[in-house]
């Protein structure tokens, strides 16, 4: 790996991701003055960046196979090269994906296991027999229905847990095409707002396995406002609402009719039974619902990227912060046609389009709430979407596994099998700071508003990766190059005034505190801090500057 593959694997997720614009917008440039080498220059202050460097979110591409022709139609796509602890061997479509240890890893003795193999079953009921009869040992983000969780708890030899999912944010919406008529009228969307019944939908369709959702952010977000434009099941202002938008009953009691799509074999407690709910529901206040199923996944994308559907069910996850997951969305300049999970819905408000830029570039934790709670409550308002519920999500995994990953990530979190925590070394004081290891734990996060937590953060990936951050006291490694003490800021707040920031390799033996940086030094976890200065030197690999 190289740092022109790290420039090159930035400039491709920036303009072919769905939120690729949102989370490296401010990236004006990376350079890279050597093999191993990559300085990321910002034309603002990016408070977001440190989360949307994490491995789920820039997986390193190889700049030599990917940088021929359209990444899209690369053969390599079909057999991927990375740099992670496993090696692809083979993928057989509507069958499996193999992988195998890769000998040449970076953490000595790792991985643990010898291969990988990962089954593509659709069913929901093929999934929970497998599982059942030992085929399948570990399944994250499990497709089984929530009626059959019971089967699940009661098997003594399987494990069930709602951990690892901490860091998604899941949310369930039905989508307005605001292209469309009379889907462009906001009493139209509110009558339809005003006629669902999320209770039914989380205590009956999903048996109370999760939560309802009145706005685009899920519960667990930091972010999230309590001050929203809400719309409770009345079906009398639902009515009277279209009655105003010009919408009278035909001698049917037909009003309007509208097809609705939904996402196939996902979410598939929310999505295709939240569907078939709306169409009888809505028949209440006048609208006719058409349903329209996709065969897959791909049929249901092309669909509602290119703008061609008028109602879907849809889902969106937040990420860590909202310059990932959530701006997207709402975002005029994000309606890209072709690209699924952008703004397909054709939302386009100047204010907003402000709001969500002053908070991306808004380091202060407390500022950027409230300029956050603003958007919600003109979003609720404007009413783009219609948001149910948060998805249910979990692990069913064979009792006799240890090391499951439960960080925030989960499944997604690139880590080692270890305990799961990792030991970061406070570059000025020399103290021990604990965290739990993978790239989902939020290192610059709005979770840890304060100094003091922002150098407890956790590192971004298991052995590799800890970010050297500047403590309150004057760091000897920052007055070295001449910068001036921090005096009191966090890490947050240094990345937008410009400070420069180093990313070491670190070994890692887990559960142990024990770090290698560069493999040639060892400290233990109350080395002086006087010992920090050759750390910093020792790093000569992995840099990133700013």
């Amino acid at each position: 790996m190289t740092a022109a593959d790290v420039a090159f694997t930035l400039d491709i997720v920036k303009n072919n991701h769905p939120f690729g614009a949102p989370m490296f917008g401010p990236v004006d440039r990376v350079e890279t003055p050597d093999a191993h080498t990559a300085i990321l220059r910002l034309s603002q202050p990016h408070p977001a960046l440190m989360a949307a460097l994490s491995p789920a979110l820039l997986p390193i591409l190889p700049k030599h196979v990917y940088g021929e022709g359209p990444i899209q139609t690369n053969p390599a796509n079909l057999a991927p090269i990375g740099s992670g602890p496993f090696k692809f061997v083979e993928y057989r479509p509507g069958e499996h994906v193999v992988l195998e240890r890769n000998d040449r890893f970076f953490l000595e003795g790792r991985p643990h296991l010898d291969k990988l193999v990962f089954k593509i079953i659709k069913d929901p009921m093929a999934t929970l027999l497998a599982v059942e009869h030992g085929e399948v040992r570990y399944l994250p983000f499990a497709n089984i229905r929530v009626r059959d969780l019971s089967r699940v708890k009661d098997n003594p030899a399987l494990s069930f847990t709602q951990r690892g999912y901490e860091a998604f944010g899941t949310t369930n919406y039905l989508e307005f095409n605001l292209r469309k008529p009379p889907l462009d009228d906001v009493r139209v969307r509110k009558a339809i707002a005003h006629a669902i019944d999320k209770g039914f939908i989380v205590d009956k369709l999903i048996s109370g396995q999760t939560v309802r959702l009145d706005g685009p952010m899920a519960q667990a977000s930091p972010f999230r406002s309590d001050d929203l434009v809400r719309y409770p099941l009345h079906l009398d202002t639902a009515n009277r609402l279209l009655d105003e938008a010009g919408h009278k009953r035909q001698a049917d009691g037909t009003r309007f009719s509208l097809t609705l799509d939904w996402i196939p074999d996902a979410n598939i407690n929310s999505q295709e039974p939240t569907a078939q709910y709306l169409k009888s529901q809505l028949k209440k206040i006048g609208i006719d619902i058409v349903l329209r199923a996709s065969p897959d996944l791909p049929t249901w994308a092309s669909r509602v990227s290119n703008w061609e559907h008028e109602l879907t069910m849809n889902g969106i996850w937040n990420y860590p912060d909202p310059v990932i997951g959530t701006h997207r969305a709402f975002l005029s300049t994000n309606q890209k046609k072709g690209v699924i999970w952008s703004n397909t819905e054709g939302y386009s408000n100047p204010h907003v389009d402000e709001l969500l830029a002053a908070a991306g570039r808004e380091p202060d934790l407390a500022k950027r709430k409230a300029i956050y709670a603003k958007f919600q409550k003109i979003v609720t308002d404007d009413l783009p979407f219609a948001w149910t519920n948060e998805e249910p999500l979990f692990t069913i995994y064979d009792r006799k596994l240890d090391g499951i990953p439960l960080s925030v990530w989960g499944a997604l979190a690139r880590s080692t099998r270890c305990s799961g925590r990792a030991e970061l070394i406070d570059r000025g004081s020399g103290r021990v700071r604990r965290g739990l290891a993978g790239p989902g734990s939020h290192p610059i996060g709005p979770r840890l508003p304060s100094p003091a937590s922002l150098l407890s953060a956790p590192l971004p990936r298991c052995g590799r990766g800890a970010v050297s951050r500047a403590s309150r006291s004057p760091s000897p490694a920052l007055r070295e190059r001449g910068d001036p003490a921090p005096r009191g800021r966090g890490v947050r707040a240094l990345f937008s005034m410009g400070y420069r920031f180093r990313v070491h390799r670190w070994r890692n033996e887990c559960g142990r505190g024990v770090i290698r940086p560069g493999g040639s030094r060892a400290f233990r976890p109350n080395s002086p801090a006087a010992s920090l200065r050759g750390l910093v030197r020792d790093a000569g690999n992995g840099i990133i500057r700013h």
